[in-house]
């Protein structure tokens, strides 16, 4: 993005740089490097993986014999593969900012031909808009891949700031990164506190007493076949309401919402299934991601099944979805329905009624919720909080390079 068209300058900047952007040819700034790891220079263990820019600690697998044909990869070079489908959303430009180790030889190398900002490079040459302008006049077309054309990239012009303008945009983006990761990394921490919660405030197989106490009471959980608890809902004839579906994570969401604004005849729409707020869904993704839990009010297919308790004043239905998506649960729907779940089938309220399910009373129930929820929102706001770091990035891209 530029102030004007007849200047290249970004439309933000540092205080104190007016200068134009110089204008160079990538042929000015790097060139084409083979040097390859013949003599055995770097080890397995000094792989590096292209996509994530890490070394391979591990190593690779690859014998000595093998690596000998991988190319170096020097600090500050750029890793790029030389092919790219034709919506060019392969053949990225990767900075490698870890040192200096060997990479697959589908890869190339361009190295700088002087030193320059590793950093403003890092983010300049991964950066959308600047790398498909290259790949675009860069690349000779293929069936199912576009070839680069080294003669026609390194013709390529693009404007870079001076070395001091360089060093500043690094270290921004790269001050960004760190505060995007450290907040990722309390994100983490936060699903890692979430699963534990859920580990021992549930009992395990076969238990029915929680490793954690609620209101420091010791509470033994009651143990009941389904049907004892649910009851199968299957109320039709009502099409005049929106059309729900479920998600692959298990939401309840307007069929709208996911591009899926099909038109239907009402006379089909009659043999659809009411579904009210609180109560729950077997789908066919129910071996993956457990039973869903509607907030909204609707119609879903008739291959969904819906049932609600026989007792709402008795349960709290929050509480029960989040037993209806542990692993455990989902785990334990195999004893029911073993063999249904390879071929499509949707598991029947019939086969579900009789799994035997270990629930507190209501007010413990009401207790795991409310926590339940509590470290939800605390995650919902960590995510919200990664998303505009995230969007602040994209921004600043845009408007400080050209």
């Amino acid at each position: 993005m530029t102030k004007s068209d007849d200047k290249r300058v970004p439309a933000l900047r540092f205080k104190g740089f007016t200068d134009e952007w110089e204008q160079r040819k990538l042929g000015d700034i790097f060139k084409k490097d083979t040097e390859k790891n013949i003599q055995n220079q770097f080890s397995e263990k000094k792989t590096i993986s292209v996509s994530s820019m890490r070394f391979n600690i591990h190593g690779n697998g690859a014998s000595k014999e093998s690596i000998k044909k991988y190319k170096i990869l020097r600090k500050g070079d750029i890793a790029f593969e030389g092919h790219t489908n034709n919506n060019f959303k392969f053949g990225r430009f990767v900075v490698n900012d870890v040192g200096d180790g060997i990479m697959s030889p589908r890869f190339a190398a361009l190295r700088p031909l002087k030193n320059e900002n590793t950093l403003f490079r890092k983010y300049y040459f991964h950066f959308e808009p600047i790398m498909r302008h290259i790949l675009v006049n860069s690349t000779k077309s293929g069936t199912m891949m576009n070839e680069l054309v080294y003669s026609d990239l390194f013709k390529q012009t693009i404007n870079m700031p001076q070395n001091e303008e360089q060093n500043k945009l690094g270290a921004l983006f790269a001050k960004l990164d760190e505060i995007v990761e450290l907040q990722q990394r309390k994100l983490n921490d936060l699903k890692l506190i979430r699963k534990a919660v859920s580990q021992t405030i549930f009992p395990g197989n076969n238990k029915t007493e929680s490793k954690i106490l609620v209101d420091k009471t010791k509470e033994v959980w009651k143990k009941e076949k389904a049907k004892n608890i649910f009851k199968e809902i299957d109320i039709r004839k009502v099409p005049n309401n929106i059309i729900l579906s479920t998600t692959q994570d298990g939401r309840v969401v307007t069929r709208e919402s996911l591009g899926r604004n099909l038109l239907f005849s009402q006379d089909k729409l009659k043999n659809y299934k009411l579904v009210k707020s609180g109560q729950f869904i077997i789908h066919l993704r129910s071996f993956k991601g457990g039973f869903a839990t509607s907030n909204l009010v609707g119609i879903v297919s008739p291959t969904y099944t819906i049932f609600d308790f026989k007792d709402k004043d008795e349960n709290d239905s929050h509480f029960w979805s989040i037993l209806f998506t542990r692993y455990n649960f989902i785990q334990s729907l195999k004893s029911v329905t073993e063999g249904i779940r390879y071929n499509g089938v949707a598991i029947k309220f019939s086969q579900f009624a009789d799994l035997k399910i270990t629930y507190p009373t209501l007010k413990t129930q009401l207790k795991i919720s409310n926590l339940f929820r509590s470290l939800n929102n605390d995650i919902e706001k960590q995510e919200f909080k990664i998303t505009k770091l995230q969007e602040l990035k994209q921004f600043l891209l845009q408007n400080m390079f050209i």
